[in-house]
Order: structure tokens, then C-alpha cells, then sequence
């Protein structure tokens, strides 16, 4: 499920509000990973300041 999340998230269907509470962990460390925020958008570079 987890992955389907996060596959909603990227496509812009959910965001990390709409995902149930006890999968949002894993669903923002996935996310994370790919360089993204819970609502699908990315995640300032490391270092630099956010736009």
C-alpha cells in the first residue's frame, strides 16, 4: 500500500494528508528518498536555501 501512495502522491491524485495515519511514516521516508515532499513536490537540495 505504501507504494501506491506514493505513486498517488507523485501523480498528483493524493497528498500526504488524505494518506491513512498509521502508513504516513513510511509513505514521507519513501517520498523523501526520491527527493520529494508529502505533497509531491521536491525537496530543497541539501545546503541551499528553499525558493
Amino acid at each position: 500500500m505504501v507504494a501506491i501512495y506514493v505513486a498517488l502522491i507523485i501523480y498528483g491524485r493524493r497528498t500526504i494528508d488524505t494518506v491513512p495515519r498509521h502508513l504516513r511514516d513510511a509513505v514521507l521516508a519513501d517520498l523523501k528518498a526520491l527527493g520529494l515532499d508529502g505533497y509531491g513536490k521536491a525537496l530543497p537540495a541539501e545546503g541551499k536555501p528553499a525558493e
